[in-house]
């Protein structure tokens, strides 16, 4: 009958807050806008012609994100496990090699994806 109780009260303790309501602060805010090859400035890292980038605001952090043939890729570590495949070789089909073998550097795209961000309050 003890166990019971204790049993009963654990599993009290682990689902207390699962419906809380969140505030206007944990709300998740996305910002998003289409880029193309043809009208990019600067060296174009993928190799489809068009992508979506997103910024997703929320718990903390703005999470950059890319979106190729429907599918989303995380920019950083934590925007891909938060919005995209969770696993960051997910992108290297889409990842465009320079000459020299090595992949196009994603900087700017992620600066262009963070910048959505900063249009959000």
């Amino acid at each position: 009958m003890r166990i019971s109780k204790i049993l009963v009260l654990i599993f009290v303790l682990m689902f207390s807050g699962c419906n809380t309501p969140t505030t206007a602060d944990e709300r998740v805010q996305t910002q998003e806008a289409i880029v193309i090859k043809k009208g990019y400035e600067g060296t174009w890292p993928f190799t489809v012609d068009m992508a979506v980038l997103k910024c997703y605001r929320g718990y903390g952090t703005d999470a950059p994100v890319v979106v190729l043939n429907g599918k989303p890729y995380g920019l950083t570590g934590a925007a891909d496990i938060m919005y995209g495949q969770s696993d960051t070789s997910a992108l290297n089909p889409f990842w465009r090699k320079s000459a020299y073998g090595l992949r196009v550097d994603l900087h700017a795209i992620t600066q262009d994806a963070l910048a959505l961000c900063k249009k959000l309050l």
